[in-house]
């Protein structure tokens, strides 16, 4: 398996752990509990576990590829694919990267609001 594959996979698996943790908070009716299992549990980890290197792998993944991540293009006329929410929520704390949001505007991932379209943030890679 060649290197993409391996970073697409292993995205896919975070992706996963987000997506069952995020299913326990309801299934179970905890959600008084959510900010242990979501915040503290999942993403903390995922964080500590990842780096710069590897989120660098993952936008640079092939759109097709993006696209099963939850990617999204915003229109027709941006090449450019908005980043789902789940992955900003997983980048370690010292990962940055030059973002545009849906106007134009480029600024630090580190600068973006939570604004949420189609699952992703209203900034493209």
């Amino acid at each position: 398996m060649n290197e993409m594959n391996d970073t697409l996979m292993t995205a896919l698996n975070i992706m996963k752990i987000v997506a069952n943790n995020a299913a326990c908070c309801f299934a179970y009716n905890q959600l008084n509990k959510a900010d242990f299992w979501i915040k503290k549990d999942c993403f903390e980890r995922i964080r500590n576990e990842t780096d710069k290197e590897f989120w660098d792998k993952v936008f640079a993944l092939d759109n097709d590829d993006k696209l099963a991540l939850g990617f999204r293009f915003w229109d027709e006329s941006h090449e450019g694919m908005l980043i789902p929410l789940w992955l900003i929520e997983c980048l370690p704390d010292d990962y940055d990267i030059e973002v545009v949001d849906i106007n134009g505007q480029k600024s630090s991932i580190k600068d973006i609001d939570k604004d949420v379209r189609i699952g992703c943030v209203a900034y493209m890679i």
